[in-house]
């Protein structure tokens, strides 16, 4: 059995811990402070935020393969530890199309898969500030790195709110979506195993 290790140590490796000890396995963590709540579940601790990727190598000599609370991670780092024959799951160069919406955006494009309507905010600019032809107010901004739990995303309901935006932000680092009604948010897992098997869980109401 491997030994399971995890970068993060805040509410989602607490469930992983907790998941970890109900089957008997040990869990290694990367915590940014020992007071952190998955600490005191964990079998080992290395003390370093996710992005440390020296703390990160510290880790791997506690466990044979490693995931990731959140995508705030040094991906050199780990790309260089997968050069050195250490597992990552999802790996470096999964991950580096996830930590950017951007990239998100594309990756769904490729997949033929449905997305929102979307520009890079750069684009707005070069324009003189006019949208691209499908896009049109209010639309949603998003920081293409770093949002969670509502930050770095903001509605632009006018061409007012649209001109405060650009004078605020870096526009090579932020998107506008089309603004999407929804009547409520659904949320899947599938997970898949090193040896391909998919397993589909629960439809639920986030």
């Amino acid at each position: 059995m491997k030994r399971p290790g995890i970068v993060g140590s805040g509410q989602l490796a607490v469930m992983l811990a907790e998941a970890a000890d109900s089957m008997g396995m040990p869990l290694a963590l990367q915590a940014s402070a020992e007071s952190d709540p998955a600490c005191q579940l964990a079998t080992d601790v290395v003390i370093g935020p996710a992005n440390d990727g020296a703390a990160t190598a510290l880790l791997a000599k506690h466990c044979d393969a490693i995931g990731f609370e959140n995508e705030w991670v040094d991906l050199n780092s780990i790309a260089e530890l997968e050069v050195c024959g250490l597992e990552f799951q999802p790996s470096a160069a999964v991950l580096k199309q996830l930590v950017n919406k951007r990239s998100q955006h594309l990756l769904l494009e490729r997949l033929n898969l449905p997305c929102p309507r979307w520009c890079d905010l750069a684009e707005v600019v070069s324009a003189g500030g006019a949208l691209p032809d499908h896009l049109q107010l209010p639309v949603m901004a998003k920081a293409m790195t770093g949002g969670y739990d509502g930050q770095g995303t903001e509605q632009v309901l006018n061409r007012a709110s649209l001109e405060a935006l650009l004078m605020r932000v870096d526009p090579r680092r932020w998107i506008l979506e089309e603004l999407v009604p929804f009547e409520r948010e659904l949320a899947v897992v599938v997970a898949r195993d090193a040896a391909g098997q998919v397993e589909l869980f629960p439809l639920v109401e986030t």
